[in-house]
């Protein structure tokens, strides 16, 4: 099997005149963490939502887990794990009826699901309010119960829009654990994150969008070295300050 886990080629969106990505190529492999930053607009959730086949490509072409996100979206659906930047909630139910929901949609083993459920919702600080009602959730509380969901079955991929919205201090502690460890196991894990401190330590390469096109992409080391900057923060505002120039993507692809 290869291991292959997300490739993109020449990938793009528009809506109407407007191009929300610009012929992207991408690639991760089994086990990678890779941080995609930009600022708003940059297309970071037009890419998202692309991989997680809610919306179709313009033109080019994307493989999740070895599937096309168009032709073969189910299969695709059926390998990742996912977190909007927006997730809904279903208000009426507790959180226990909204993970076995979830478990049962996935088709997954219930006892060694609920086992997993027990264990992540220990991690989150979430299992003694699961019997409630979603109504009586916090925002945060909301999102740790969609990242569970998201981890139940360990996918081959998982993809998150904003990870860290509304997480406290502990939460972001354990999410940083977890991403570790399932990469450690082989779970490729793409997400986008304005918060640049987690993407550096968690992240093994980075990508900088801008304008919907890749401005750079690399270790956090390296992307530094091409902005010549000392922080993230700082190569981030050199890279992303303005719609990079026509070509730069693949100028960019060849280091």
């Amino acid at each position: 099997m290869s291991d292959l886990m997300i490739e993109t080629y020449a990938l793009r969106k528009e809506y109407g005149t407007q191009v929300a990505l610009a012929g992207l190529d991408l690639q991760v492999r089994r086990g990678e963490v890779i941080g995609i930053v930009g600022p708003n607009g940059a297309g970071k959730s037009t890419l998202v939502k692309m991989l997680t086949t809610l919306i179709a490509p313009t033109a080019g072409s994307a493989e999740v887990a070895g599937f096309d996100v168009v032709s073969a979206s189910l299969d695709v659906r059926s390998r990742i794990g996912y977190v909007p930047e927006n997730g809904a909630v279903f208000e009426a139910l507790t959180g226990d009826e909204f993970l076995q929901m979830v478990i049962d949609l996935k088709g997954l083993d219930s006892k060694r699901a609920s086992a997993q459920v027990e264990e992540l919702a220990t991690a989150f600080e979430i299992l003694p309010v699961l019997k409630d009602q979603f109504t009586a959730y916090s925002k945060g509380m909301q999102r740790k119960a969609l990242i569970v969901a998201a981890l139940l079955g360990c996918p081959d991929v998982l993809i998150f829009d904003e990870p860290l919205d509304g997480l406290d201090a502990r939460a972001i502690s354990a999410l940083k654990v977890i991403f570790r460890n399932l990469a450690a196991e082989g779970t490729a894990i793409v997400f986008c994150s304005h918060d640049l401190n987690f993407v550096e330590e968690v992240s093994e390469r980075i990508c900088v969008l801008a304008g919907g096109v890749l401005v750079a992409r690399g270790t956090v080391s390296g992307v530094l070295r091409d902005a010549d900057a000392r922080t993230l923060e700082a190569a981030f505002l050199a890279l992303a300050g303005s719609p990079p120039a026509a070509g730069l993507n693949e100028a960019r692809a060849g280091r």
